[in-house]
């Protein structure tokens, strides 16, 4: 069960999945919504998304180092997913990976940009439980997903800073309750092999760094 923890700030939380590895001042609010409209909007997080070819999990940095831990999707749950599936199809032409079942998407649909594992799931299913509180109680955004570079280690210090385990965890995609209510899912790999299976998987790299005032060309 998932226990409320007064005590967990979003600060702290959120701590807990930057390392010194990520590249400073990436706004990771506006690289959030950035992804949901599609590639050509991410450069207003500070990152670029390009159509390299990307090996799984060794995305390297512009310091040679390996890729921090990231955001990687987004699951929203609603009462019709299909409708709401279609509309994100329609608007910002996303592809769908696959729905359940396979004939209705009544369970969920769960989409991409390329980049992003987007789900849009059914209020109060199994993949979208409610916990009681926060967004999983309303429609709209009910979790986030991290790749971690160490899952193990990832759990560990996410159960240091008060998060208690969800109804659906498992040893490949495990579930904490964070701040506010909302659930986070952590895992190694599996977004991105579901990605490459069915549409054309994006990889993210730096961008250059902002021109300061008045510098030459």
């Amino acid at each position: 069960m998932c226990v409320n923890r007064q005590e967990l700030s979003t600060g702290d939380f959120f701590g807990v999945i930057k390392t010194h590895a990520k590249p400073p001042q990436v706004n990771w609010p506006a690289f959030l919504i950035a992804q949901l409209h599609g590639p050509m909007y991410n450069s207003c997080a500070g990152w670029l998304v390009t159509g390299l070819p990307t090996v799984f999990f060794d995305s390297i940095a512009a310091d040679g180092g390996a890729m921090a831990n990231r955001i990687k999707h987004i699951a929203l749950q609603t009462e019709n997913p299909a409708e709401t599936a279609e509309w994100y199809k329609s608007v910002f032409g996303l592809d769908e990976l696959r729905r359940v079942p396979a004939e209705t998407g009544e369970e969920g649909v769960w989409l991409t940009d390329g980049y992003i594992y987007f789900a849009i799931l059914k209020m109060g299913s199994e993949d979208a439980p409610n916990l009681g509180e926060g967004s999983s109680t309303v429609k709209g955004v009910h979790h986030i997903g991290f790749y971690v570079d160490d899952l193990d280690e990832a759990v560990s210090t996410v159960k240091d800073h008060g998060g208690t385990e969800c109804p659906g965890s498992s040893k490949a995609n495990r579930k904490y309750k964070g701040p506010d209510g909302l659930m986070i899912d952590l895992r190694f790999r599996g977004w991105d092999e579901q990605i490459r299976a069915r549409s054309t998987l994006y990889e993210l790299t730096e961008a250059a760094p902002a021109k300061t005032a008045g510098a030459a060309d």
